[in-house]
This record gives C-alpha cells, sequence and structure tokens, in this order.
C-alpha cells in the first residue's frame, strides 16, 4: 500500500520496523519488574567492587578527612565565638570590621569544614558497612550536618552580611542599639558550638542503635 503524504510512508516505515523488532524482541521495552531487577544486579555489582577495590588503607583515607574536617568546624566555630566574646564594639567601625571578620570565618573555615564532614560522611556511608541509615545516631548526624548547612544558607550568613551594612550606616551614638543584636550573634555562635560538640559526642559514643527494617 502506497501514500503520497511522505510522512505517512515515514509513519508507516516505522510501524513495521516496530513490529519486526517486537518479533525478534517480545518483551519490547523494560517492565517496572525488569527495572527493579537491572537496579538490583547494579547494587550487586556495586557491593561486590566495595569489597574487592576498597582496602583499608582507603577507609583510613576517608576516616583522616572526616576526622580533619571535624576538627577544622569545631575549631572555626569556637575561635568565631571566642572572637565575639572577648571583643565588645565601641563604636560603628569596630562593630563593622567584628562582623566582617566573622563573615571571613564562616565563609572559609566554617562552611568548607560543614561540607568536608558531609562529603566524607557520604563516603564513609557508601563505602563501609556502616551504612546511610543502619543507625539511629547516623541518621541524628545526617540530619544536624544538613540543617545547620541549610540553616548557615538561608538565614545566618544573610544576617551577618546585612549586620555589617548597617554597621556601616549606624551613628557612633546609635552603637548601643546593635548591642542587643551583638549578643543574639554571641549566642548564635555559642550554639554553633554546641551543636558540634553533640556531634563529637554522638559519633563517639554511639548512644543509639541499630534502625528497625
Amino acid at each position: 500500500m502506497s501514500s503520497s503524504n511522505p510522512m505517512d510512508a515515514y509513519l508507516h516505515l516505522r510501524s513495521n520496523t516496530t513490529k519486526a523488532s517486537l518479533l525478534k524482541n517480545p518483551q519490547g521495552f523494560p517492565t517496572r519488574k525488569r527495572c527493579i531487577e537491572n537496579t538490583m544486579r547494579y547494587v550487586d555489582k556495586f557491593q561486590k567492587w566495595k569489597k574487592e577495590n576498597i582496602k583499608v588503607r582507603h577507609h583510613r583515607i576517608i576516616k583522616i578527612i572526616h576526622l580533619f574536617s571535624a576538627c577544622l568546624w569545631g575549631g572555626s566555630t569556637a575561635s568565631m565565638t571566642l572572637v565575639q566574646c572577648l571583643f565588645q564594639p565601641e563604636n560603628a567601625a569596630e562593630l563593622s570590621a567584628s562582623s566582617a571578620l566573622a563573615i571571613y570565618i564562616e565563609h572559609f573555615l566554617v562552611v568548607p569544614s560543614a561540607f568536608g564532614c558531609l562529603l566524607s560522611g557520604f563516603a564513609y556511608a557508601a563505602l563501609t558497612n556502616f551504612g546511610f541509615f543502619k543507625f539511629k545516631w547516623i541518621i541524628f548526624k545526617w540530619i544536624v550536618n544538613i540543617g545547620y548547612l541549610v540553616f548557615g544558607f538561608l538565614w545566618y550568613m544573610p544576617w551577618l552580611e546585612n549586620l555589617v551594612s548597617y554597621a556601616e550606616t549606624v551613628s557612633a551614638e546609635g552603637i548601643t542599639e546593635t548591642l542587643t543584636v551583638y549578643l543574639m550573634r554571641i549566642s548564635m555562635d555559642v550554639i554553633q558550638v554546641l551543636v558540634v560538640l553533640v556531634v563529637v559526642c554522638v559519633s563517639v559514643l554511639k548512644p543509639w542503635g541499630k534502625t528497625k527494617r
């Protein structure tokens, strides 16, 4: 059967080709069951690859990166807290300088170290027997680490930047009006130190067991 329309001829030829391919492969496109089976097969290959290729020295390297990031995270938050507690601004310039210093510490030390803990923890969970959700204390650490970063990016860091902008415009007589905000920032820094301390304690003590499956 011929057709004068080139598009009809193309569709007719494509239909015949599809039928021929289905005759050769009756299963046609992969079903949902086959997709699940393929996924499980890939997971099994990955697990075998882990056992064969991930050696003890690789585990140690990941652990070193994780511990170093945790130490840097705790040290940077503690240093920022000490700067805020030991230095009380008496004028707008000092308030602006202390706020800018807090931003530098937050950008170049706190955030990279928190991300280092998150990424090395991800590698640790994927390449060791700890897993992502096998233990309750690991789930707690995921929640705290991700929540810390989300809170910092969405609220704390923009608040620090706004405080620097405000300090540049406030008058010397109005510096007393900013002391409440300054005390609030000190309390936020203390909370950050406490959060890191809690995460370290949970990592060492492992107070909760395995999750129910």
